[in-house]
């Protein structure tokens, strides 16, 4: 070949590539413009989930790590909050870093997926595949702000980097160096954002096993490198470890607790587990921990009935998360056991709360020892999971395997406009921390509505809303006949002045108030019995009145355009009904070709022909480890098992399976093409035994120019 036409094929082939990377940044920008189009869902009153990360970013904004110590401070693991912290600093929208993160993840997932296909419109197909996922646009998963936003972009850059690094395997270690480290770094941060974690490790615990395996195969065993390789392999568990110890570490020398959350580590888990594992007089369905064995645990131990009051409150009152017909269903009760000892001031510091719990924890322990509590024959795997019992396994098994269908159909997925919710310091503070304008020019005032009442007919309760200089406006009582049927359907409790205890206040900027501290004062029988910020009204406890102030319902004077949101969002929802409508069809299309595939490796073996069963091995572990998920929701919802949780809970499984599908139907497409084709070059490339794909190694000596179209899997 002359030096003109090398000359001439090269600057050819730097224009195609200057071409491809133009197509890759077009593709990234309209990716997150398409992200930026959909609204922030601004849950700023879920003080326990979204909230709760937003006050954490605030907190390690300000320099103070996870704030002043509650009942709230180590209910979730931090890093979505560092995270969003960091963004902060340099003002990045919320929209934008979240969709660019997950875009850049689909990238890596491109060049990897590349590594193999030897073909960019392939790859590139591949890529939109799975960057324009519903997943990424769901109103619970990236809506939200909320640590399940980030998920699927740190699992594609785990799965995506143990597949780098199965491709290139026949390179030295430090060829595949970037791809450990990015697997490190993602599995690492995963770990610190949601407690599930271990369903992930499974597929790299897995994909190391099928590379260690291959390694001896492929180089025989040698101690000293296959010590080195191991090590290159488990790296991103060591750094996940790392990770973990360093939370702890920094919890430890802030709040005195060496763990992640009170979830794990600590006798608060401990409390939790005792009191599940109580068997009831009664079952109920759907409710891991009856009234009575709750009510029956605080009348053994002395220390745990110290919250009987708070605990009361919580199952008297019919606005209680998950309270219903007088019990708390799932494992709810875990967090009003955490809420009632806020309430309390066991969560003064968490020296002082983990002694608390280790008391109840120790006088519980005695009560299954001196035969008080029988306990229920079941596997308790923690304190907020159903328990298992003999017969439910097959069920579980069953429904973790109906996920399948859940997932792969998309159900429910996409974006949705939703109001914001929260107080109006709530809300300001989310739209502060992700830089997103999610109400246009501030409130125009407050609309308090609710019910309160005595318990006893001839006794009276007054309210008065104030402001600190003390300019007042008193609500009015109205009827609530629907107030009164509730209570004695819901909590089976009857009582007439129920009948006259509503009332409906709106607070106007112009009231001469300061709408925006807020103060309420409850009288009863014209004696004060409580005054304190609208903020804290959860803290007015006393047994002779039944109340419901909802003092988060904000009028807006101007709202963002909730008719160009829904315009975006119809347009979004469009074009995601295409994987919707076909998205069953290709994943079981995705599942014949793998087990297609694998019985011909299997028929291969018998034979004694060239076979490819690890990379069979890798498609499975794709699929075993989206079980694993789905397997612990199932545990920990059992019968609750619905679109709901997976959406929820799930969402790292969405891409995996994806993943799956890409490399199920590309392999067959490959196997297609060169059956089809009559492929002569199988007879020119040098694999050795299992060595993965045929056609990911060739002998570039007897290969000629006309050859490279055919690397080319699709044109």
């Amino acid at each position: 070949m002359s030096n003109k036409r090398i000359a001439r094929e090269r600057r050819a082939q730097e224009r195609i590539s200057v071409i491809q990377l133009g197509i890759m940044i077009f593709t990234v920008i309209i990716r997150v413009l398409f992200q930026m189009m959909i609204p922030i869902v601004a849950r700023a009153n879920y003080v326990d989930d979204d909230g709760l990360m937003v006050s954490y970013a605030q907190s390690i904004y300000d320099g103070k790590w996870l704030g002043t110590y509650s009942e709230h401070t180590l209910n979730k693991k931090p890093i979505f909050s560092v995270i969003l912290a960091f963004f902060k600093i340099f003002n990045v929208p919320y929209m934008l870093w979240t969709g660019l993160l997950y875009a850049l993840a689909c990238v890596v997932f491109f060049y990897v997926i590349r590594k193999w296909l030897k073909s960019f419109t392939g790859s590139y197909f591949c890529m939109l595949f799975l960057m324009f996922s519903p997943v990424m646009f769901d109103d619970y998963i990236a809506q939200c702000v909320y640590r399940m936003s980030i998920v699927p972009a740190f699992v594609v850059v785990i799965v995506s980097a143990y597949l780098a690094i199965y491709f290139d395997r026949n390179q030295k270690v430090r060829g595949n160096l970037i791809w450990i480290s990015l697997a490190s770094v993602a599995l690492g941060i995963y770990s610190l954002s949601r407690e599930e974690s271990s369903w992930i490790k499974c597929f790299v615990i897995g994909a190391i096993a099928v590379l260690f395996v291959l390694y001896i195969i492929e180089n025989g065993f040698k101690l000293k490198e296959q010590i080195g390789y191991t090590i290159f392999l488990v790296m991103p568990l060591i750094v996940s470890m790392v990770f973990s110890v360093t939370l702890k570490t920094i919890n430890y020398n802030k709040y005195g607790v060496f763990t992640e959350t009170d979830f794990n580590d600590t006798y608060y888990e401990q409390v939790c587990k005792d009191i599940v594992s109580v068997k009831p007089r009664v079952y109920v369905a759907n409710c891991y921990v009856t009234k009575e064995t709750f009510y029956r645990c605080m009348d053994y131990s002395k220390t745990l009935n110290e919250l009987r009051s708070a605990v009361d409150w919580y199952y008297n009152n019919p606005s209680t998360p998950a309270l219903k017909n007088g019990e708390l269903k799932s494992g709810n009760f875990a967090w009003v056991l955490r809420w009632s000892a806020g309430m309390m001031g066991v969560y003064s510091d968490a020296k002082t709360a983990n002694e608390f719990y280790k008391k109840v924890h120790e006088e519980l322990s005695k009560g299954f020892e001196d035969g008080t509590f029988d306990k229920k024959d079941a596997i308790i795997l923690s304190g907020i999971s159903r328990p298992i019992e003999k017969g439910d396994i097959k069920d579980i098994l069953g429904y973790a395997f109906l996920g399948y269908n859940v997932m792969a159909s998309y159900m429910d997925l996409g974006p949705k406009y939703k109001e914001p919710t929260g107080s109006y310091a709530q809300i300001r503070k989310m739209q502060n921390m992700t830089s997103t304008d999610i109400t246009d020019t501030g409130i125009d005032g407050y609309e308090f509505s609710g019910w309160i009442f005595a318990k006893n007919n001839e006794s009276s309760v007054r309210i008065s809303i104030e402001d600190k200089s003390g300019n007042s406006i008193l609500p009015t009582f109205k009827a609530s006949e629907t107030v009164y049927n509730n209570l004695k359907k819901s909590a089976d409790m009857t009582y007439e002045n129920a009948k006259n205890a509503a009332f409906s206040l709106h607070i106007s900027a112009n009231d001469n108030i300061d709408i925006g501290n807020l103060y309420i004062r409850v009288f009863l029988n014209e004696e004060e019995i409580f005054y304190d910020s609208i903020k804290n009204i959860k803290n007015l406890v006393n047994e002779n009145i039944v109340y419901n102030i909802d003092k988060n319902s904000i009028v807006y004077k101007d709202t963002l355009s909730k008719d160009a949101y829904e315009k975006n969002i119809r347009f979004i929802n469009g074009f995601l009904n295409v994987y919707k409508f076909t998205g069953l069809f290709v994943f079981c299309l995705a599942i014949v070709f793998f087990v297609a595939d694998l019985a011909s490796n299997i028929t291969n073996k018998i034979v004694k022909k060239k076979t490819n069963f690890s990379f069979c091995i890798l498609q499975l572990g794709l699929l075993l480890t989206i079980y694993a998920n789905l397997l612990v929701i199932s545990v920990v919802y059992f019968k609750s098992h619905s679109k709901t949780y997976i959406v929820k809970y799930a969402a790292g499984c969405i891409p995996v399976m994806q993943i799956f599908i890409c490399l199920s139907i590309c392999n067959y497409i490959i196997i297609l093409k060169r059956f089809y084709k009559g492929d002569k070059k199988l007879e020119n490339q040098t694999i050795k035994k299992d060595s993965g794909y045929e056609g990911l190694h060739y002998d570039d000596s007897e290969k000629t120019d006309k050859d490279d179209d055919d690397d080319i899997i699709f044109l």
